[in-house]
């Protein structure tokens, strides 16, 4: 008997005017995708006179869907990444073929995530099995890029308990996206916000990690859901991290220097990938952060091709002066998220 096969099958994204409440799924995640059910199940003790922990039936005390979506970056799909695990966002700027999405969460109010209805079909290339997930948003993300290959993207995220059996939307159409090489990338670090974005760690950077913590987290309550699953979402603080991989060069001294003996100084970095030319300017995703040194001081921790290298290791800040903690532009041909 034939069994699912990967390649063949689909993810599904609609977003929610209501947050729970189920859409359409407009688009096709291009990457994997995984989905596993998180329901704990207890067994209550009882003294019935049988010598077997689980002589009792068993019962459910939550429910919750988990699922990890990965993929090689592009500079389309960023955007629903972003939009369910940084700050809500459908409409971009400018009027020609390029359009500019400037993601820049407040910090202190509801950055207001969007959730999806995600429809999730398993296949073995003449049966399907479908599933749906609502209220879905992303817990955490990460983006990451190494020499060699395109740059990666993946996110957690939860959702509403499965719904076995019911139809994804179709036919939707793969979209066409563009992916981001990793080779495209340029990292710049420097030491004031005026600064930001002029100087470029050239020779050095082979890899980096940037992994986020969304401030949204799923509350669950005692409100007689009949189907035992969280009620809505609650705020926490956002929370990112970012690990550069270099060669030990005479740029990094400079950085060991400034870990050593001013741990507390704040370093501006960009990441920023510039495409191909799209209207009056490029594909493009530009990432600008304030961090600082996650200990104080760092030295040659390995080895490329006989050579020395050292890793990076900052944490999320804040600038309150030029209001910049973590901030995301991506430049597109999008119009409108859906």
């Amino acid at each position: 008997m034939p069994s699912n096969l990967e390649t063949l099958s689909n993810m599904q994204l609609g977003r929610e005017v209501t947050k729970g409440t189920g859409v359409a799924q407009t688009t096709r995640w291009i990457g994997a995708a995984q989905v596993t059910v998180d329901s704990p199940k207890f067994w209550p003790r009882v003294q019935n006179g049988i010598m077997v922990p689980r002589s009792q039936r068993g019962t459910i005390g939550s429910q919750l869907a988990r699922i990890k979506l990965d993929s090689d970056l592009t500079f389309e799909q960023i955007l629903y990444i972003l939009n369910m695990g940084f700050v809500g966002l459908t409409t971009p700027s400018g009027a020609g073929a390029d359009r500019t999405w400037q993601f820049t969460p407040s910090v202190i109010a509801d950055p207001a995530l969007n959730t999806y209805t995600l429809g999730y079909r398993k296949t073995d290339g003449t049966t399907n099995w479908d599933e749906r997930i609502t209220y879905a948003f992303a817990e955490s993300w990460e983006i990451s890029a190494a020499w060699g290959e395109n740059a990666k993207i993946s996110a957690e995220l939860v959702g509403r308990p499965i719904e076995i059996g019911t139809a994804i939307t179709g036919p939707v159409t793969v979209p066409s996206v563009n992916f981001v090489p990793a080779a495209l990338f340029k990292v710049y670090i420097d030491s004031t916000f005026g600064a930001l974005g002029t100087t470029q760690k050239l020779g050095t950077v082979v890899s980096f990690r940037l992994t986020y913590q969304s401030p949204y987290q799923a509350k669950f309550y005692l409100d007689g859901r009949t189907d035992l699953s969280f009620s809505s979402f609650g705020l926490k603080d956002a929370d990112w991290a970012l690990e550069i991989q270099t060669e030990f060069t005479a740029d990094m001294l400079i950085e060991q220097q400034i870990a050593d003996n001013n741990p507390g100084s704040l370093r501006y970095v960009r990441l920023e990938a510039v495409g191909p030319v799209l209207g009056a300017s490029n594909y493009e995703i530009e990432i600008d952060a304030a961090c600082e040194y996650e200990v104080g001081g760092f030295d040659v921790d390995g080895d490329r091709d006989g050579n020395g290298t050292c890793t990076l290791k900052m944490v999320g800040s804040y600038d309150t002066t030029n209001s910049l903690g973590l901030k995301i532009k991506a430049v597109n041909a999008m119009t409108t998220l859906t």
